[in-house]
């Protein structure tokens, strides 16, 4: 009778169609985060190439791009709501660092600028106040203008509120991927319909790299308008070739943002069908 009954549920395990298996899951987990590796491996290079376009321009070329980025600033009355401009002085100029979590550092090795949208401490303790925009002393100088439309944007409501998203929304888009890998699709019982909790279960599953675009969207939608807004004012402030360098310096990056979407969605989606197709095979 104990060999019988141990059989008995090993079978009920074995036939259970939404059974977990750590196996696969852990499969379709770092398969699907091999596929987002290589989407993005185009990036180191792309940001590389943005950092060396920034690093390499004249003394003249940096003071214009300064000067009309200042006068953008007054022209759009951003001074009057707040909008300063600190050029943080270099310590490691054309140092090209692509995985620096130190904003401050970053930006003073002429790799980064940025917009705050709350008040931010550094390292030293000191204090940069809210709607402060943070640009390399010499390096990245046509990035001012980028960063201007991403303040621009923070005055709107409605764009705002996209920035506020950019955070929760590659914290979900990361869950998602999760979720598709650790999880099974619920096969509908033969006595009962699925209930709405399992119905929703499936369709987050089926739909996983739809909805881990959608996720991260608000991010790339008000990346393109604080671009969109930068390329205008350039257009209006500086010269044609000027105003290029603004543009292609603004492709560049949008570009890494683009790339980072498709490969969280892309990597989603191969969760789940990863996954989806080593259970079929154990069942």
């Amino acid at each position: 009778m104990p060999v019988q009954s141990v059989g008995y549920t090993q079978s009920r395990i074995q036939n259970n169609p939404n059974k977990n298996d750590g196996g696969a899951s852990l499969a379709a987990y770092y398969g699907s985060g091999l596929v987002s590796g290589a989407i993005v491996s185009p990036i180191p290079i792309i940001s590389s190439k943005f950092i060396k376009m920034g690093s390499n321009l004249s003394e003249e070329t940096i003071d214009t791009f300064h000067k009309g980025f200042e006068q953008a600033v007054k022209m759009t009355g951003m001074d009057k709501k707040g909008v300063t401009i600190h050029y943080l002085p270099q310590t490691n100029r054309g140092k090209v660092q692509i995985l620096n979590f130190d904003i401050i550092d970053s930006i003073k090795n002429g790799n980064n600028a940025c917009h705050l949208s709350k008040d931010f401490t550094d390292a030293t303790g000191k204090i940069f106040k809210k709607n402060s925009i943070l640009m390399p002393e010499k390096d990245l100088s046509f990035a001012g203008f980028h960063e201007l439309g991403h303040a621009i944007n923070n005055k709107n409501f409605f764009w705002n509120c996209l920035q506020k998203l950019r955070v929760p929304g590659y914290t979900m888009a990361g869950l998602i991927m999760m979720y598709g890998a650790f999880t099974n699709k619920i096969e509908k019982p033969q006595n009962r319909e699925l209930t709405k909790l399992e119905k929703a279960h499936n369709f987050v599953r089926d739909n996983a790299g739809k909805l881990t675009f959608a996720a991260v969207l608000p991010t790339l939608a008000e990346e393109a308008m604080a671009s969109i807004r930068a390329q205008k004012l350039a257009n209006k402030i500086l010269d044609k070739n000027l105003a290029k360098q603004v543009l292609k310096g603004n492709a560049l990056a949008y570009t890494t943002y683009a790339l980072g979407a498709v490969s969280l969605a892309v990597g989603s989606y191969c969760a789940v069908k990863i996954k989806d197709i080593m259970m079929s095979k154990k069942k």
